[in-house]
């Protein structure tokens, strides 16, 4: 019996991106703001899958600036971010690992084009 290798349509690496300046940067302007284009084809998935990541981007960078953490390294950012959007969870009575494992469910739908 032979495996079925999973084709992954991975958003493109932002290359040279590795600090939340360069994140604002990059996504400032609408530079990377396209619509969805919910074709099945490769390239349209990993498009569509680009403009999901540039959208949490919008949500990151307007949580670090009334933070006032935008000159922390990147991955702290996005550590504190989500931390926070756990405390969000409790305020509002959403089961974390619920809805964590809804997000899994729905990114890995995204990832491998079975959504």
């Amino acid at each position: 019996m032979s495996e079925t290798t999973k084709i992954e349509y991975r958003a493109r690496v932002w290359e040279g991106i590795d600090t939340f300046d360069a994140v604002a940067a990059s996504t400032a302007g609408g530079s990377k703001r396209d619509d969805f284009r919910y074709e099945q084809d490769p390239e349209s998935q990993i498009h569509d899958n680009g403009v999901r990541a540039v959208r949490a981007a919008d949500g990151m960078i307007a949580y670090a600036r009334r933070c006032g953490t935008g000159t922390e390294e990147l991955p702290t950012v996005f550590a504190d971010f989500l931390s926070d959007a756990h405390h969000l969870a409790d305020a509002l009575g959403v089961d974390w690992d619920e809805a964590t494992r809804n997000g899994e469910g729905h990114y890995t739908a995204e990832l491998y084009g079975t959504e």
